[in-house]
C-alpha cells in the first residue's frame, strides 16, 4: 500500500496492524478506531485526517504531515514522530509515552490532558500551543520551545528541559519538581505560579525574576546568576546557592533554613525578616547587605566579608563568625548570645560598651576560645 491514495477514505475502525502506507495520501482520511499498531507512515499525508481513538502504538510516522489532524484520545506509545509535522494538532487525553517526537513542529496544537511520560522531544516546537493538565515527566525536553504555551497544572517532574526556552509563557500551578532546567529562558514569565523543589537551576540566569512566595526547597541554584531576583516568602530551605551571584536580590520573610550560600556573592541584598537557621553563608562576600530582624541560629559566616552588613535586630544566637571582618555598628539591636564565642574581641567590647547589643553573655572571647 505504499503510495497509496486514500485521501477522504472512510477507514474507521480498520485493522492496518503493520501495514505499509509510506508516503500514502491520507488527507482528510477517516480512520476513526483504526488499529495502525507499527503501521509505516513514514511521509505520509495526513492532513486533516481523523485518527480520534485509533491506536499508533509503536507507529513510524517520521516526517509524515499531520497537520490539522484529530488524534484525540489516540494510543500513540512508543511511536515515532520524528520531524513530523503536527501543526494546529488536537491530541486532547492522547497518550503518547515513550513516543519519539523529535524535531517534531507542534505549533498551535492542543495537548491538554496528553500523556508524554518519557517522551523524547528534543528541539520540539511547542510555540503557542495549550499544554494544560499534559504530565511531561521524566520526558526529554531538551532544547525544545515552549514560547508563549499555555501551562496550566502541567507536569514536568524529573524532565530534562535544559536550554529549553519558556519565553511569555502562560504559567498556573505548574510543577518541576527535580526537572533539570539548567539553561532554560524564563523571560517574561511569571515563575510565582510553579514549583522548583529539587530542580536544577545550577549555572542559569534567572536574572530580575519574580520568585516570590515559591517553593524551591532543595533546589540547585549554584553557581546561577539571580541578580534583582526576588524571593520575598519563598522556600529555599536546603537549597543549594553556592557561588551564587546575588546583588540586590530580595529574601524578605524567605525561608533559608540549611540552606547553603557559601561563595556566594552579594551586594545590596536583602534579608530582612528572613530564617536563615543553620544556613552556610561561609566565605561568602557580603557588602551593602541586610539582616535587620533575620534569624541567623546557628549560621555559619566562617571567612565571610562583611563590608557593611546591617545585622540590626537580627537574632544571631549560637551564630560561628571564626574568620569574619566586620565593624560594631552592624550589631545594633542584634542578639548575639553564644555567639560571642565566636566574635573578633574589639568588635564584641565596641558592641557593649556603646549598648548596641540586647542580649550579651559574657562568656569567653573569640581570642580565649582560639587559644585552648
Amino acid at each position: 500500500m505504499e503510495e497509496a491514495i486514500l485521501s477522504k477514505a472512510n477507514l474507521s475502525n480498520s485493522i492496518l496492524i503493520s501495514a505499509n502506507l509510506r508516503y500514502a495520501n491520507l488527507k482528510k482520511a477517516n480512520l476513526r478506531n483504526a488499529n495502525l499498531t507499527s503501521a509505516i507512515l513514514e511521509h505520509a499525508d495526513m492532513e486533516g485526517c481523523n485518527l480520534r481513538s485509533a491506536k499508533l502504538i509503536d507507529a513510524n510516522l517520521g516526517d509524515a504531515n499531520l497537520d490539522k489532524a484529530n488524534l484525540m484520545w489516540s494510543k500513540c506509545q512508543d511511536a515515532d514522530f520524528d520531524s513530523a509535522s503536527l501543526i494546529e494538532v488536537k491530541l486532547r487525553g492522547a497518550d503518547l509515552s515513550g513516543a519519539n517526537m523529535e524535531f517534531a513542529n507542534i505549533e498551535a496544537s492542543n495537548l491538554c490532558g496528553t500523556s508524554l511520560q518519557g517522551a523524547h522531544l528534543w528541539s520540539t516546537n511547542l510555540i503557542d500551543s495549550d499544554l494544560s493538565k499534559a504530565d511531561f515527566s521524566r520526558a526529554y525536553l531538551y532544547e525544545a520551545t515552549l514560547r508563549s504555551a499555555k501551562l496550566c497544572q502541567t507536569r514536568f517532574i524529573e524532565a530534562d528541559l535544559r536550554e529549553a526556552d519558556f519565553t511569555d509563557a502562560l504559567f498556573e500551578s505548574v510543577n518541576f519538581t527535580g526537572a533539570d532546567l539548567r539553561g532554560v529562558n524564563f523571560k517574561d514569565v511569571d515563575c510565582r505560579q510553579a514549583i522548583f523543589a529539587k530542580a536544577d537551576l545550577s549555572g542559569t540566569d534567572l536574572h530580575g525574576l519574580d520568585f516570590s512566595g515559591v517553593d524551591l526547597r532543595g533546589a540547585d541554584l549554584s553557581y546561577s546568576k539571580l541578580r534583582q531576583v526576588n524571593f520575598s516568602g519563598a522556600n529555599l530551605e536546603y537549597a543549594n546557592l553556592t557561588g551564587a551571584t546575588l546583588n540586590e536580590a530580595n529574601f524578605f520573610r524567605a525561608n533559608l533554613r540549611n540552606a547553603n550560600l557559601s561563595k556566594a556573592t552579594m551586594r545590596q541584598t536583602r534579608f530582612r525578616d528572613a530564617n536563615l537557621t543553620g544556613a552556610y553563608l561561609e566565605n561568602t562576600d557580603f557588602k551593602d547587605t541586610a539582616f535587620i530582624g533575620a534569624n541567623l541560629f546557628e549560621a555559619k559566616f566562617r571567612g565571610a566579608k562583611l563590608r557593611g552588613v546591617n545585622f540590626r535586630g537580627a537574632n544571631l544566637a549560637s551564630t560561628i563568625f571564626f574568620g569574619t571582618n566586620f565593624d560594631e555598628k552592624s550589631l545594633i539591636n542584634a542578639n548575639l548570645e553564644e555567639a560571642i564565642h565566636s566574635l573578633p574581641r574589639d568588635v564584641l567590647e565596641a558592641a557593649k560598651s556603646k549598648r548596641l547589643v540586647t542580649t550579651y553573655d559574657a562568656g569567653q572571647f573569640a581570642d580565649d576560645y582560639r587559644g585552648k
